[in-house]
């Protein structure tokens, strides 16, 4: 079994996922042209969440490829299931599983996952169940980052500061494996899998119509509580309803960008 995921299962988060999976599309995307994903491949998502991967994995795969996203989480499973119907995506399915102890007599083009290692109690175990589910040839491809390693934005904006450097302390505290960004290459070794390409982006972010600035948020609201408890923030110190807007009036006053995160990406053929 894997952990329970730290940020829970709330609506809240479901929201603060789809935003930041707009917000990581285009790095996603090219991420997976380059470990060579491409149309008419079978694809296994794992750890789909509300299924932003699977969807864009739809699209790359073309109605002549099939994507399978599995999750532990029905309530997201179900926002996925209504999603690929909505985006008309009669090949994008969804499975409910553990991925920690997934198994299945099918063989995939490729499988991949984003932003699921870091929360895994053996991420080298997940990995090792990954490769026998890839035909020879097939692809592995994992995407991570790790919290706090950043390039510092400039000029100063105080309030995006004091968030971002917050996500990053309760991430050392909270997320089973934190540093997952810059661990995966080694991961993939210790897995077994053969010369793993590594390619790293500075995910930036700003403007007056980027959803940075409600992802941000929406990550404080759902690790708020555990924050608390580790005695990271106090309760009040924020006002959720409000600092989005505020955040985002600094930065275009300062005309500060969002250096969210150092995203890493791993793939290795099988």
């Amino acid at each position: 079994m894997s952990r329970a995921y730290v940020l829970g299962h709330s609506e809240h988060e479901r929201r603060r996922l789809q935003l930041q999976g707009a917000m990581l599309a285009p790095y996603t995307t090219r991420f997976f042209v380059e470990a060579g994903i491409s149309e008419g491949m079978r694809v296994l998502d794992l750890g789909c969440g509300v299924g932003d991967v699977s969807l864009l994995l739809g699209h790359l795969v073309g109605p002549a490829g099939a994507v399978q996203g599995v999750d532990i989480d029905e309530a997201s499973l179900s926002v996925a299931r209504s999603r690929a119907v909505q985006h008309q995506f009669p090949n994008v399915i969804f499975d409910r599983a553990d991925i920690a102890d997934f198994s299945t007599d099918r063989r995939y083009d490729a499988v991949v996952g984003r932003l699921i290692l870091q929360h895994m109690e053996d991420p080298v175990g997940i990995l090792r169940r990954a490769a026998p589910l890839v035909r020879l040839g097939g692809i592995v491809a994992f995407q991570d980052c790790t919290p706090g390693l950043n390039v510092p934005s400039w000029p100063k904006c105080p309030r995006m500061e004091r968030a971002l450097d917050l996500i990053a302390r309760f991430a050392v505290l909270a997320i089973p494996q934190y540093a997952a960004g810059t661990r995966l290459y080694h991961w993939f070794l210790d897995a077994g899998l053969a010369a793993p390409k590594v390619e790293t982006r500075v995910l930036t972010e700003g403007g007056p119509d980027s959803v940075c600035y409600e992802w941000l948020v929406e990550t404080l609201r759902s690790m708020m509580p555990r924050a608390i408890s580790l005695g990271l923030a106090e309760a009040g110190e924020f006002n959720l309803e409000t600092l989005a807007a505020e955040i985002r009036q600094e930065a275009l006053e300062t005309g500060t960008p969002m250096n969210a995160a150092v995203l890493t990406g791993v793939f290795s053929l099988v």
